[in-house]
C-alpha cells in the first residue's frame, strides 16, 4: 500500500491495547490516516477515512482477507501497531492510488471482530430448565 510514513501519533505493542477499542476510538474521532501493524518480518495497513476503514492490506492479502490477517496478528505479543494521522484533503489522493486495497463498500470490521471472538449475531442459547420429579 502507498501511504506516506511520517512520525506516528501512537505506537503500542499489541498485547498493551484493546484493538476493538481503538478501532472504535478512531471511528468516533472520525480519523483520517492509517495503521501499520507489524509482526516479524509481515507489516500490514489499514487507512482510515472519517474513521471509517477504506482499505486494507497486510502482507500478500488484500481487502477482508488483510483484516483477517491483521486480527490473528494482534494477538501476537510482539505486533506493534502504530497509527498515523494525516489531513482530510490527502485522503482522496491515497484512496485512489490505493484502489486495489479498497474494501468493499458495506465492510464492517465488526463482524470480523465478532467472529473471531468467538460471537455471532445468533440469538444466545438459554438453557432448558430441569424438571424437578417427585417421588
Amino acid at each position: 500500500m502507498d501511504v506516506p510514513i511520517t512520525r506516528p501519533s501512537m505506537v503500542s505493542y499489541a498485547d498493551e491495547v484493546d484493538f476493538s477499542q481503538l478501532l472504535e476510538k478512531l471511528l468516533e474521532d472520525r480519523h483520517n490516516g492509517f495503521m501499520r501493524i507489524t509482526s516479524g518480518n509481515d507489516e500490514g495497513y489499514i487507512l482510515f477515512k472519517e474513521g471509517k476503514q477504506v482499505a486494507a492490506e497486510y502482507g500478500r492479502f488484500s481487502k477482508s482477507e488483510a483484516i483477517e490477517k491483521i486480527m490473528s496478528a494482534i494477538e501476537r505479543n510482539d505486533t506493534v501497531i502504530e497509527i498515523f494521522d494525516l489531513k482530510s484533503s490527502h485522503m482522496d489522493y491515497l484512496t485512489d492510488v490505493n484502489k486495489p486495497f479498497l474494501m468493499e463498500p458495506d465492510f464492517d470490521i465488526n463482524k470480523i471482530l465478532n467472529e473471531l471472538n468467538g460471537l455471532n449475531d445468533a440469538e444466545p442459547l438459554i438453557p432448558e430448565k430441569i424438571s424437578q420429579t417427585t417421588n
